[in-house]
């Protein structure tokens, strides 16, 4: 990935998925890799879109960087580092550079646990310090939120092949934690009301005990496996819901007073807490946590869980051998530099040795980590020593050579005066032959000086001189020619023997140097062959100690399994028995609420009946207004008409009483329904929480068996290959386990299988509770409806009742003015129909007054005044059918009241009882308009 100018000022994708594997991004690593002293690393996590990655660019002192969003979509997806570090001095004094991490939240329905639990896993093993983002308080909720610390067991160990049965094991390792609340607005006050800090109210929250085993599991593996744990509130940033949603584009001066100082308290108490990233009590420079990470990852990949001691000690070894390398090459660079040429004198490449070596040591000590460094020293010192010989044989061959063509050009004048008889004394030569070894002296260098000086004395320079001495004998001697050549062929003889007993030694050295060379090389082989063999007869012995620790593993494994699925059944069978008992609570209530709508249809008919009678009266009150007849006929008529309104107002009286006690009844029954139905929808509302935790406890069986069911295949995996390199014999054993092992997983295919029928079950009783929700609430409408139209007949009936005493009070009135008129005058009285007391939305109700005078009986009585005229209704003819009220909407009816009406009208072609209700309604529709027609 190449690198950009502006990639420093934005966050990079350090892990993503890709094809179900995770994948870490080279340039983020190269970043990482890059940083040179200590590091310390700030990551946070928690639910998704709760705002972590604003939280994160406000400790970079900016509002925008990471991505922040407006929607319910998740942002961030995977692992992102912002691309530059910040370097902050430390209390000691030593700068620190932060890396900022941000990572995807936790419970996004586009996600899964166990990839939850991965996420949650790295940020804690990559973090120093951990922030824990989370909204609103510190309650129930939240902590079963953050139940992914109970498996942080499962998904992380410390070293190889021990599972840590406590989270206290962890403590050394995890890195401090925060737990941030956001949008705090209560008062940090215990139950006394004295004030107390965000520590002691995580701590309080996390030392209650709940009758649930999981969550007090929760509280302590965040109180073992975090003891340096702190808690901070942060109040809501901003009121205005539009602004919240844009909150990483609005300014810094728009947050509330009060958010900008805790989040700047905020981020200054991270800086000065978080501190380098440290394993074994050592810091960690950028090159060990970008290697500490890839080995995390790795780890996931290959299926295994994360060992934080086999990470550490892989990253440690490659560091090291990463610094041997380095050092070795500082040292061929430095020694080589040491000089311009060769050769040189063999005390000055030692002390060049020396300083070179100590400094190579030096840088192998500066970029190493760990505490064993002996093999590694020892692989230093090794390659440096080789180096050291190769520039050694270098520097004498090289000596050798110039002193050899140093010899060669000095001996020339000497070659010459030899070669031209110019030496007439001995003395003469060997004057020239001391200052041929003076200049020689002061010009030869290297190692190979007295070697060739002395090959060159017993070979050339003796050659020369015995070359001189005969030149001299010859002059000196001529009558002794045949002797003195005899005495120079012996001396030349003498010489080619010498030459060749020297070349002779000379092979022999150089013989004898490559012998010595060749037994070191042999030597270290075999010391190496040694270590070797004995490293893997250990290994077969740790393995074959393994193969059986695994075998009984496994095989107490597979038992444990067993008896635990056995457990798992009967918390099936009896989960199964309590969602039976549920079920028939609800049979329950379904037949309750079919009796309660019963009811009500039945007080809707009784209201039905009674504006019947208020239309007859109407009617009947009509019909006196046309009775305008004679005055000889109106006068046999009026007692008659006075008696019948006398026992008409009585029975309207009694009737008014029985509708007024009706009502009462009415209104007692509709509360009694009232209270029923509100009873009711708590019964539906706990059994759909006991449906929910019937669920809830589902998914764990669910979660327990595919946990189970992935460590107990990564383990027989192992255990193969194991078995496979180590022991032939263990095939046998291996396939019975194998065949186990596909009996346990058909075993759980079959309990997934009916786990996924209940849960089928669940939704269809969830739908038809849902559908009861929405009858009693279209029933509890009716129910309101019959009420303001039981108050508006009651108001009706009481304007009735006063239109009725006006009329039998200007009855009484007319009466007695008839009275007092001779006999034998009748007047025409005049007719006059009270008028309602106010007009109301129902159709008046028309009240006739028969005005007649009452008949006289000539000079024997006066008209009694209790002779009034009376209301009286008008009978119904029995040929004239009640009206029927067709103004209602079936679609508002529920279906048991769709088929108590179908049932009291007769209405033709019914459907079966077990029709959907747009059938019902359809079928009254139909009704309805017939009879509009």
């Amino acid at each position: 990935m190449s690198s950009k100018s502006g990639d420093r000022d934005k966050p990079l994708a350090l892990i993503t998925v890709e094809n179900g594997k995770f994948v870490v991004h080279d340039e983020a690593l190269k970043r990482i890799s890059a940083i040179q002293g200590p590091v310390g690393v700030i990551a946070i996590a928690g639910l998704y879109r709760s705002g972590k990655s604003y939280v994160m660019n406000r400790l970079l002192g900016r509002q925008h960087g990471f991505e922040v969003g407006p929607t319910i979509n998740a942002c961030t997806k995977g692992i992102y580092v912002w691309g530059e570090p910040l370097v902050i001095k430390g209390a000691d004094g030593e700068n620190v550079s932060y890396i900022l991490i941000d990572t995807e939240g936790l419970g996004s329905m586009e996600q899964s646990q166990t990839y939850d639990a991965k996420i949650f896993s790295l940020a804690i093993l990559f973090s120093s310090y951990f922030i824990y983002n989370s909204m609103g308080v510190i309650d129930e909720t939240a902590i079963d939120k953050l139940s992914l610390v109970t498996n942080l067991t499962k998904h992380i160990h410390i070293s190889e092949g021990h599972i840590e049965r406590s989270a206290a094991a962890f403590a050394e390792y995890f890195p401090h934690f925060v737990w941030l609340v956001r949008d705090f607005s209560l008062q940090l006050v215990d139950t006394k009301g004295h004030a107390i800090s965000a520590r002691q109210y995580l701590d309080n929250a996390l030392a209650i005990r709940s009758s649930d085993p999981s969550k007090n599991q929760i509280r302590d593996t965040i109180m073992q496996a975090f003891p340096g744990r702190d808690c901070y509130t942060l109040v809501r940033p901003v009121i205005d819901e539009s602004k919240l949603q844009a909150i990483d584009r609005i300014a810094v001066s728009e947050l509330r007073p009060e958010f900008r100082t805790q989040i700047d308290q905020f981020k200054n108490k991270v800086f000065l807490e978080a501190g380098a990233k440290k394993i074994a009590g050592r810091k960690l420079n950028g090159q060990a946590v970008a290697g500490m990470i890839v080995q995390y990852v790795t780890a996931i990949n290959s299926g295994r869980i994360p060992t934080i001691a086999s990470a550490w000690e892989n990253v440690v070894e490659g560091q090291n051998r990463k610094a041997v390398v380095e050092a070795v090459a500082a040292f061929k660079a430095a020694i080589r530099s040491s000089f311009k040429e060769l050769p040189v004198e063999d005390s000055e490449l030692s002390k060049a040795n020396d300083g070179c070596q100590k400094k190579a040591r030096d840088l192998y000590y500066k970029m190493s980590m760990g505490d064993t460094h002996a093999t590694y020293i020892a692989e230093l010192e090794g390659q440096m020593a080789e180096e050291y010989a190769k520039l050694a044989g270098e520097n004498r061959a090289a000596s050798e050579k110039g002193c050899k063509a140093l010899l060669v050009k000095l001996f020339e004048t000497i070659e010459k005066k030899v070669k031209n008889k110019a030496y007439v004394e001995q003395s003469e030569f060997d004057q020239d032959a001391q200052d041929f070894w003076k200049s020689y002296a002061r010009q030869a260098k290297g190692p190979s000086r007295d070697a060739s000086r002395i090959e060159f004395e017993q070979g050339t320079l003796a050659l020369a001189r015995a070359s001189v001495t005969a030149q001299l004998h010859d002059r000196a001697r001529k009558e002794l020619d045949e002797q003195r050549k005899r005495a120079a062929d012996a001396e030349k003889r003498a010489v080619q023997v010498e030459r060749e007993k020297e070349q002779q030694a000379s092979a022999h050295r150089e013989a004898a140097l490559k012998a010595d060379h060749q037994l070191d090389v042999v030597r270290r082989e075999l010391s190496t062959a040694q270590k070797e063999v004995a490293d893997l007869k250990a290994k077969l012995d740790s393995s074959r100690k393994k193969a059986d620790a695994e075998i009984a593993s496994l095989t107490k494994a597979r038992d444990d399994f067993a008896d635990k699925l056995q457990k798992e059944k009967d918390a099936h069978e009896a989960s199964r028995r309590d969602k039976a008992s549920r079920d028939a609570d609800v049979t329950r209530l379904q037949h309750q609420l079919a009796e309660l709508k019963a009811s009500l249809e039945v007080e809707r008919k009784a209201r039905e009946h009674v504006n019947a009678e208020l239309h007859q009266q109407r009617e009947a009150a009509k019909t006196l207004s046309d009775q305008k007849d004679g005055q000889t006929k109106l006068k046999s008529e009026v007692e008659r008409k006075l008696a019948q309104a006398e026992s008409s107002l009585a029975a309207s009286e009694k009737e008014l009483a029985r509708t007024t006690q009706s009502l009462a009844n009415s209104e007692k029954s509709l509360a009694k329904r009232e209270k029923d139905l509100a009873n009711a929808a708590q019964e539906l509302a706990k059994a759909h929480s006991d449906l929910s935790a019937s669920r809830n406890e589902n998914d764990r069986l669910a979660r327990l068996q595919s946990d189970h069911s992935r460590e107990t295949l990564e383990s027989s995996q192992k255990a193969s290959r194991e078995f496979e390199s180590l022991q032939r014999d263990m095939k046998t054993a291996a396939s019975e386990h194998k065949a186990a092992l596909a009996q346990r997983d058909a075993t759980i295919a079959s309990l997934r299988g009916d786990l996924k029928s209940a849960e089928a079950q669940r939704g269809s009783r969830d739908d038809q509770l849902e559908r009861l929700r929405e009858e009693l609430q279209r029933d509890r409408r009716a129910a309101d409806q019959l009420q303001r139209a039981s108050d508006a007949k009651s108001a009706e009936i009481q304007e009735l009742t006063i239109a009725v005493k006006a009329a039998n009070e200007r009855a009484d009135k007319l009466a007695a003015e008839l009275a007092n008129r001779p006999v034998g005058v009748v007047a025409q009285p005049e007719l006059v129909a009270p008028a309602p007391a106010s007009p109301v939305a129902e159709p008046s109700h028309d009240v006739e007054e028969e005005d007649s005078s009452p008949e006289v009986k000539r000079g024997k009585r006066k008209a009694n005044p209790r002779d009034s005229i009376r209301v009286t209704p008008a009978k119904v003819r029995k040929s004239e059918a009640p009206a029927v009220n067709l103004d209602f909407d079936p679609a508002d009816m529920t279906v048991a009241a769709l088929k108590a009406f179908i049932a009291d009208h007769k209405i033709p072609g019914a459907p079966i009882q077990t029709a959907k209700k747009p059938v019902y309604v359809d079928l009254v529709n139909k009704w309805k308009a017939s009879k509009a027609r």
